[in-house]
């Protein structure tokens, strides 16, 4: 946090004054004093009961010179991009390096759970074991996911709309969500590539999923022209598209797990996707753990159950998966 726009003397001072809520027992001082110059100034805070996090608002901004003599600097105010300043409590910031580390850690190991199975249909030029239910709820989920993260990310009135609900919380996407909803995207498409193109038997998609597709793209439609006459907002059509990653999301490996049992072989499908699926999954759970400890706040299981039983039903099916093909059909053949 720092003001840029006043010009200021030799000596002055910006002072900032903080408003804050008397039940969050913070002791003195409620006013600090930044210079000019400082880009991070260093604020130490003592509080009776801390907690993990919380935020200050900035109610007016003073130029204070040596003498003690202060002056308001009005236009002060509006160059501070956000005029809120959040303090966060943490118990080891090894821990917070580490939650980041663990971060990308299972990034890259979704990232790279896509590519087993495009190595695997372009070594036997056949998708034949690969469900084609399954490549259609890849595309549905990840094209919704896709959306909204690149409206939340690029679109000005989507963050605008949602720092208007909530003023306090960061935006929930960043560039690296961005890039890894379009690269899923993308070779979700390559898996319906390589479908047209090879060997697929007698595999057929089934008829519930055109209808599901035409609802789709209906819905689509739809919601366009609700926003048009202005019945919903940008934000909450980027809501409806991750409620739609959400549902997809829990029954997306099941035509897979169907087709297995069905065909009683896992010959076909790359069981080394999973593995990369289910260690990125733990790894998520993991970071979820560390940061809650760290910050002596587990409202991220609490306060976010959707996220945390999505979490933990990806990690069931995946020891389907590893059931299937590690038990009940370890001695299956592939098929000719």
């Amino acid at each position: 946090m720092n003001c840029s726009n006043p010009v200021l003397d030799e000596g002055q001072e910006i002072h900032y004054k903080f408003e804050f809520n008397k039940a969050q027992a913070l002791g003195h001082p409620s006013k600090f004093f930044f210079s000019n110059t400082a880009l991070s100034p260093p604020i130490e805070i003592m509080g009776k009961n801390p907690v993990s996090q919380t935020n200050f608002e900035i109610s007016s901004c003073t130029a204070r010179t040596r003498e003690g003599n202060e002056t308001l600097l009005e236009d002060c105010m509006e160059s501070i991009p956000v005029p809120f300043v959040r303090f966060s409590v943490l118990k080891s910031n090894f821990v917070d390096t580490l939650c980041m580390l663990v971060g990308w850690a299972y990034f890259v190991l979704w990232s790279a759970s896509f590519y087993p199975q495009i190595w695997l249909n372009f070594r036997r030029k056949s998708v034949i074991g690969m469900d084609f239910n399954y490549v259609f709820l890849n595309v549905l989920g990840n094209g919704s996911y896709t959306i909204f993260n690149t409206l939340m990310y690029f679109n000005e009135q989507v963050q605008a709309e949602y720092l208007q609900e909530q003023p306090y919380s960061p935006l929930p996407v960043l560039l690296n969500d961005v890039v890894f909803a379009a690269h899923a995207l993308i070779f979700s498409f390559v898996y319906a590539f390589q479908a047209c193109i090879y060997e697929r038997g007698s595999q057929r998609l089934h008829p519930f999923y055109y209808i599901t597709g035409v609802i789709y793209i209906f819905g689509s439609v739809s919601v366009l022209g609700l926003l048009a006459v202005g019945i919903i907002t940008r934000l909450q059509i980027a809501n409806i598209f991750s409620y739609v990653k959400i549902l997809v999301t829990t029954p997306m490996y099941l035509p897979q797990l169907y087709f297995n049992y069905t065909r009683k072989s896992t010959s076909g499908f790359a069981i080394e996707a999973i593995w990369l699926d289910f260690s990125g999954g733990v790894l998520s759970f993991l970071q979820m753990v560390l940061q809650a400890w760290n910050v002596n706040d587990w409202s991220n299981f609490t306060g976010n159950p959707v996220k945390f039983a999505l979490a933990l039903i990806t990690m069931f099916l995946d020891s389907l998966f590893f059931f299937q093909h590690y038990i009940i059909y370890r001695n299956s053949v592939e098929e000719k």
